[in-house]
């Protein structure tokens, strides 16, 4: 399972991987469209926590998400009169395309076909049953899991901090 910085390096390296392969550079906005896309599907937590939902890994770990999102942000950006509407478009389907990779890791992996119940995973398909416990009724073992899953997630995300310091791409 993924966190925040582990989808991040993830949509960044894809970006790295296009330039490199390209040898066209995105711009700023392009980075920002796809950077954005690796972690919007997560967005969903937070109406889990504040409105006390179960829609994670529903709709926006899906194709429908996948083709929707971008659909809709090419649409505004040309409304905007955006010349690279269709870059960036491409940037947030790209970073989400790679969240969804990611989750697709963990054994429960993601509704591919939602509002359909199967789970794809590199592992299996499986029916996801809605009513399985939620992260508050988990075992000792799996909040566990979990929190080794998140210090691995801080660790990447240090280790990509002081990566971009080292090349000065940030400063302190």
């Amino acid at each position: 399972m993924s966190y925040l910085f582990g989808h991040l390096i993830g949509a960044w390296l894809l970006g790295q991987g296009y330039q490199f392969l390209s040898k066209r550079k995105l711009d700023h906005y392009a980075w920002f469209f796809l950077l954005a896309g690796g972690i919007i599907p997560d967005l969903d937590y937070l109406a889990d926590w504040m409105l006390g939902t179960a829609w994670h890994r529903t709709v926006t770990h899906s194709v429908v998400f996948l083709i929707g999102a971008p659909l809709l942000l090419y649409f505004i950006c040309r409304i905007l009169k955006k010349e690279d509407s269709h870059t960036y478009a491409w940037a947030l389907a790209g970073g989400i395309m790679m969240h969804l990779l990611l989750d697709m890791h963990s054994s429960g992996g993601v509704p591919l076909l939602w509002p359909s119940w199967q789970h794809f995973s590199y592992f299996k398909i499986q029916y996801f049953d809605p009513a399985t416990p939620a992260f508050f009724d988990s075992s000792p073992a799996q909040l566990r899991s979990l929190l080794q899953g998140a210090v691995v997630d801080m660790a990447l995300g240090a280790g990509w901090i002081f990566y971009l310091w080292w090349k000065r791409k940030v400063e302190f």
